[in-house]
């Protein structure tokens, strides 16, 4: 059984890679064992990878694709 947080306080990290390079990656605590990654694209279409880490460990399903419509 896995016991969920239910405080936040963990170091993640977050970047995004695409087409037009690294998209900086805003990763927000919302104190209640749940995260947030915000980030704007460069430029719209394409396929864009996202990482997430905790103490340098990709979470379950990271790294996550998303493809934008042009």
């Amino acid at each position: 059984m896995v016991k969920k947080k239910t405080d936040g306080g963990d170091p993640f990290q977050g970047l995004v890679e695409g087409p037009g390079g690294q998209v900086a990656a805003k990763v927000v605590d919302n104190h209640d064992g749940t995260y947030a990654i915000t980030y704007s694209l460069h430029q719209p279409g394409g396929t864009y990878t996202i990482s997430v880490k905790l103490m340098n460990k990709h979470i379950k399903g990271s790294p996550f694709t998303q493809t934008t419509a042009k």
